[in-house]
């Protein structure tokens, strides 16, 4: 990773996941950009002469700029090297297609954002654009719920389907954990006793053979309900991080539909959610 974007409404929860952003940057030795998406200033609809539009979109600028200097001032004191952090904000009447032009203008590796903002506000992060993000980003997006406190990583779940993509993602999975000598455990949720499913005991066993990480087992789990069946098996087995691949049609075979992801980030409580998509795997 070289590159590593945090949009941020300045919430509580925002600041949850800089601390998940900060560890990221320090590990990977990975510039972080703090992001902030604003309305664009009101002299866009008047009669204002452009050069006093432009003035007051500079003042704008440099104001949230300050802001995002003391959002990061504490959280930053502690790190053991120094890490580089540029702050940006941009003007943009929509937050997701602000966040999607940085993430592409930046060719980022990882977006880290909160799951809630302030709800009552409009110029913030809230629920669904975490979603949308997880669909669109063309880079792996590290969702942070409102009660996750970072406290490093020792066990990280993927949740499989048997997905063509899984090996991918199970490689990128393998390299986080290694950066924080992390147990990985690959999850595959079916509607059938493991013994009778087939597909499970083919991918474990080629599992086996083409990953390479020493701390990763493949689990099997009997359930109808897959979200809240991932969510106890989590909640059972001290998960610090929840991987997934999200799905760009729902006639992909395997029991994870579109929109499981989204469910998981909604009523997960504590544990982070690392989702990627097409889109994020090509790069």
């Amino acid at each position: 990773m070289k590159t590593i974007i945090h949009p941020t409404d300045f919430s509580e929860n925002a600041l949850r996941a800089l601390d998940y952003a900060i560890e990221f940057s320090v590990r990977y030795g990975a510039e972080l950009i703090v992001l902030h998406i604003s309305d664009l200033p009101t002299a866009m609809n008047s009669n204002s002469s452009s050069t006093s539009y432009t003035e007051m979109e500079n003042e704008r600028r440099a104001s949230i700029t300050e802001q995002l200097k003391k959002y990061v001032a504490n959280p930053i004191k502690n790190t053991p090297d120094p890490i580089k952090i540029d702050f940006k904000v941009v003007f943009n009447s929509t937050i997701i297609d602000g966040i999607l032009e940085t993430i592409n203008r930046s060719e980022a590796d990882l977006v880290v954002v909160g799951t809630k903002g302030r709800s009552k506000l409009r110029e913030l992060i809230v629920g669904s654009t975490t979603k949308a993000l997880i669909s669109k980003a063309f880079c792996p997006v590290l969702a942070v719920p409102s009660e996750a406190e970072f406290k490093g990583f020792e066990h990280i779940i993927y949740a499989s389907d048997f997905n063509p993509n899984d090996l991918e993602v199970i490689h990128r999975t393998t390299d986080v954990a290694q950066k924080h000598d992390a147990a990985v455990s690959v999850l595959h949720i079916s509607k059938e006793e493991p013994g009778k499913d087939s597909d499970a005991a083919a991918f474990k066993q080629w599992l086996t053979e083409v990953v390479q990480y020493p701390k990763i087992k493949f689990e099997a789990l009997v359930s109808e309900q897959v979200p809240p069946a991932l969510a106890g098996y989590v909640s059972e087995n001290d998960a610090d991080l929840v991987v997934f691949f999200e799905k760009e049609n729902s006639f992909i075979r395997g029991i994870f539909h579109r929109g499981t992801v989204k469910h998981f980030v909604d009523h997960a409580a504590t544990v982070p959610l690392m989702s990627f998509n097409s889109h994020s795997i090509r790069k």
